[in-house]
């Protein structure tokens, strides 16, 4: 597990210079003076200040990683056949884009809630909509209830998800924040192998057993990391100091022993609603809601685009869309996108994880139906399959770490990431005329190789391109934008597979008469075994051609954009805007500074905050 240093058991130090005035991409508008933002890592190490405390920390870390990776690698699998065992495998797409908007507008809450509250108080809110969800999905009766359950699961997976790079970000320098966000991802590696074998002896057919089981699992693996921050935040406080598991309204106040001002639990929960854009947010999610859903609803709806529900969810969606822009414009106080964090490397890499999303989410949400039904795969083989995408973007993930750490650069990886992506996406085009394995799997692997390149590296571009005040921000908008990315690509696909598939078996197979080719599209099950399988075979290729072309020429996109970000230096400092350096020594007396330090950064980001809601407002 790589720590913020090699030798965890080192103390760590901050070094603050003076203000220095931000230049290069950001606007002139926004350029203000940058205090030395020094910030949780020294506050970090004052609590877990001997080797095995650290150790304690990441191991307990280590534990929740592994029973969350465990949990991606076996799950996501069965939803195929949760909805064929209703007979409504087609609402997989619908159920992919409630669930990617969902998992859009939930980082920015949590991001609030850990400032406001504590990391392991949303922490444990995650784990409790998790837990809830899945044993939602486990115990359904029908597909309504699958899905109800599918987007509690995603309100917590979301969170845990957030979280887990929140707290990576929070203590750890530039140098060695890829390959610490790499190297968390490698259980996922190890786990891809023993994933098979257990949806092998679980079977496929016995999907609620796959959801079930984690019911139990994951709060048994959350419980050390959660119990460890606790302890964390007590014995802070009980020094005199406040922890990295504190929250950030704690962390300002704590350490100087001031009250703050006195305000009514009701005043507290209307200023964080207001802070974090509740409004904003839940507009933004319902305008894509109301403007996605019909697309994958469409073709099974009673007279398809005639049909008035349909008309009036496009209807509302238009209008909230408005409605969301013109609050966003004039009257947010803090809104979704605040001026100062909108640099030109941030966007760019907004740009290539949102396109990257819509395709990736073009090829991915049936690609495990086209290949269940084109290859004749035992459960093992299957899955094992299933896990190449896991395995390419976890292990190349963990290598773009290793050469951003000695290269101390990213543009470069960033360029190549997007040209493998172009590469793999037109081998998976092949591979819908040539269904051998070798085809496929490069195709999958190349794709998911870029895609393990692309991730780490805008991950650490975007953080490096704002001040740490704006650290949390920066990431739940990443992870916001690239959602939303993943839920129009999920739209599309849903809509073209809903309205191709049964098209193309009607050509391809004609002698099927309606109820059959109802029965073949409503479950991936009986589409394997149904006869003639050639041409059975022929209709999917063709619909799933239909999604690889758009993902192709989509690609091209972030490919172009790539060139144009900044390549900054990863170096000792926490970002590339402000002189907070991680240095290897540490005083007693470094924590408070760092408090002391950070109130004075947060108060100045605030202040321009309310300089920049008052410009859009005018």
């Amino acid at each position: 597990m790589a720590t913020t240093h090699h030798d965890p058991s080192s103390h760590k130090d901050i070094e603050a210079s003076a203000p220095t005035s931000i230049h290069s991409d950001h606007g002139g508008e926004d350029a203000v003076a940058a205090p030395a933002g020094v910030n949780r890592i020294a506050a970090f190490y004052s609590v877990f200040s001997r080797p095995w405390k650290v150790w304690a920390f990441w191991i307990a870390f280590m534990v929740w990683l592994c029973a969350y990776s465990l949990s991606a690698d076996t799950t996501y699998i069965y939803l195929q056949f949760a909805t064929s065992s209703f007979s409504e495998h087609t609402l997989v797409g619908t159920i992919a884009v409630v669930v990617g908007l969902v998992g859009a507008i939930v980082p920015p809450f949590y991001g609030k809630l850990a400032d406001f509250v504590s990391r392991p108080s949303a922490l444990i809110l995650a784990l409790t909509f998790y837990t809830v969800g899945y044993a939602a999905v486990a115990a359904s009766k029908n597909v309504q209830t699958v899905a109800a359950g599918q987007v509690l699961y995603q309100l917590g997976n979301s969170g845990m998800d957030f979280i887990q790079t929140l707290i990576i970000a929070d203590i750890t320098s530039l140098q060695n924040r890829g390959l610490t966000l790499g190297a968390v991802s490698l259980p996922y590696i190890v786990f891809a192998f023993v994933a098979p074998s257990i949806s092998d002896g679980i079977g496929l057919e016995n999907w609620p057993w796959g959801y079930g089981m984690f019911c139990i699992l994951m709060p048994i693996c959350v419980a050390p990391i959660a119990l460890t921050l606790i302890w964390a935040d007590r014995k802070a406080r009980k020094n005199g100091t406040v922890s990295v598991a504190a929250s950030s309204l704690k962390y300002q106040l704590g350490i100087s022993g001031e009250q703050g001002e006195q305000k009514s639990l009701f005043q507290q929960i209307l200023h964080a609603l207001n802070v974090i854009d509740a409004l904003g947010l839940l507009l933004m999610g319902f305008t894509f809601a109301m403007l996605l859903a019909p697309t994958t609803l469409s073709t099974t709806a009673s007279n398809g685009w005639k049909n008035p529900s349909l008309i009036a969810m496009q209807t509302v969606g238009g209008i909230l869309f408005i409605v969301w822009c013109v609050w966003e414009w004039r009257f947010a106080q803090y809104p979704i996108m605040p001026k100062r964090i909108m640099n030109r490397t941030f966007l760019v890499c907004l740009v290539i994880d949102f396109f990257g999303y819509v395709c990736a989410y073009l090829t991915d949400i049936y690609w495990s139906s086209w290949l269940y039904v084109i290859k004749d795969y035992s459960t093992r083989d299957y899955t094992y399959m299933q896990q190449i995408e896991t395995i390419s973007l976890c292990l190349f993930g963990f290598i773009a770490g290793l050469i951003m750490r000695y290269t101390h650069r990213y543009k470069v990886l960033q360029i190549i990431s997007q040209a493998l992506r172009v590469l793999g996406l037109g081998l998976t085009y092949y591979a819908c005329y040539n269904n051998g394995t070798a085809a496929i799997f490069f195709g999958k692997m190349i794709t998911s190789l870029g895609g393990g390149f692309a991730v780490v590296a805008s991950q650490v571009a975007a953080q490096s391109s704002v001040k740490h005040s704006d650290l949390a921000l920066a990431v739940a908008l990443l992870s916001l934008w690239t959602r939303v990315g993943g839920g129009i690509g999920s739209a599309i696909s849903a809509s073209v597979w809903n309205a191709q598939l049964p098209a193309q078996l009607a050509k391809h197979v004609p002698s099927l008469s309606a109820d059959e080719i109802t029965n073949i599209f409503g479950s991936i099950d009986v589409a394997r075994t149904s006869e003639p399988r050639d041409q059975i075979i022929k209709a999917y290729n063709e619909t799933y051609r239909l999604l690889a072309i758009p993902a192709l020429v989509c690609m091209f996109v972030p490919l172009a954009v790539s060139f144009f970000a900044r390549d900054y230096k990863l170096d000792e400092k926490h970002n590339a805007i402000e002189e907070t350096r991680v240095l290897a020594t540490a005083g007693p007396g470094t924590a408070g500074r760092v408090a002391a330090a950070e109130v004075r950064q947060r108060e100045e980001s605030e202040e321009q905050e309310d300089r920049d809601g008052k410009s859009l407002r005018e």
